[in-house]
């Protein structure tokens, strides 16, 4: 069988609330070139950070949620709808939803009703594609 899990490879998500943009023109950039958008419309958006993160030339990816001002969708995701349905089964974005208040000291709706930004680090893809059944990745968590 598999190697028992090691839980100390899963870091904890951790969010954060912007609240007001800071001024970009006072900001040094921390590195020099520029990074990389890619944007996969027959791709799974979780596929692509899997294979960014395996690549190991990329020091930082992001994945980026939009949702619009008001939309319920903001801090509640739609189990029905297939690409948020993923995130929640293949990563540890769940945990970030269920801890997210505490780590704001706030409640989300609230914040992004006043024009704040909510960003989450932290968070793993734990499971390869749904189509493929999901099952667990082998080693450390990308």
């Amino acid at each position: 069988g598999r190697p028992p899990a090691e839980c100390r490879d899963v870091r904890a998500p951790m969010s954060r609330a912007i609240l007001a943009a800071p001024d970009l023109a006072k900001l040094e950039p921390r590195c020099e070139g520029l990074g990389t958008l890619t944007v996969c419309s027959d791709r799974s958006p979780l596929d692509i950070c899997r294979e960014l993160a395996t690549e190991r030339t990329f020091p930082r990816i992001g994945l980026v949620r939009f949702v619009p001002v008001g939309d319920v969708r903001s801090t509640d995701l739609c189990v029905g709808d297939f690409r948020e349905g993923s995130l929640l089964l293949r990563t540890t974005y769940l945990e970030a939803l269920q801890e997210m208040p505490r780590h704001l000291h706030a409640e989300p709706t609230r914040l992004l009703e006043s024009g704040a930004v909510i960003y989450t680090s932290d968070v793993s893809i734990l499971r390869g594609p749904v189509e493929d059944g999901a099952a667990l990745l082998p080693g450390p968590p990308p």
